[in-house]
């Protein structure tokens, strides 16, 4: 402690919460661009369909709003290097407890689709990556959320795609999931 400084602070701090977590890993990695076209030429796609009790523009923003309840596992949040939820020429790091991802927008049609391109990483996983996201509005309000994840390893480090694609897709259906849940028995 430092003369004429009390060692304790004026006010406890709150039980049960964590502080912040500042930590985000160094983007390394450089990806190649991808599109849409990514998924044929994929080592792997995930591929997952719901209808989620929202409209489409909500489904989509939801994806990315790091809600502490409903984001993916492991995900602490989302830094916006372009304005805050809109996706046009959207660049987004996603910071996870494990691994940094930038994302960029690759197309966007509001209310319709979403492709989003991951351009850097900060683990040598892939030499590609793309994220395919499809909504449509159906019957009362709700939306068929088609979402697609191509990935295309590295050649250095594709020995280890059998250990991180059950990884991956837990990851993803976990996502999915978390996102249905939290419009569940929400008035559409």
């Amino acid at each position: 402690s430092l003369p004429g400084h009390d060692a304790r602070p004026p006010v406890p701090l709150p039980r049960n919460r964590m502080p912040a977590m500042s930590l985000r890993w160094p983007l390394l990695f450089r990806l190649e661009p991808s599109d849409r076209s990514t998924l044929g030429r994929a080592d792997y796609v995930y591929e997952f369909e719901r209808t989620i009790n929202a409209p489409p523009d909500v489904v989509l923003s939801a994806m990315f709003d790091g809600h502490p309840l409903f984001r993916a596992p492991g995900c602490r949040r989302f830094d916006w290097h372009t304005p805050v939820g809109e996706f046009t020429d959207a660049v987004v790091d996603e910071t996870f407890l494990f691994m940094n991802i930038r994302m960029r927008t690759a197309h966007y049609e509001p209310g319709r689709a979403l492709v989003i391109s991951i351009d850097r990483c900060s683990m040598p996983l892939a030499s590609s990556m793309v994220q395919d996201m499809e909504v449509d509005a159906v019957d009362g309000g709700r939306t068929r959320f088609r979402w697609r994840i191509g990935v295309r390893y590295r050649k250095d480090t594709g020995f280890m795609a059998p250990m991180v694609t059950p990884l991956f897709r837990w990851l993803f259906s976990t996502t999915i999931k978390r996102l249905e849940r939290r419009f569940a028995g929400q008035p559409a």
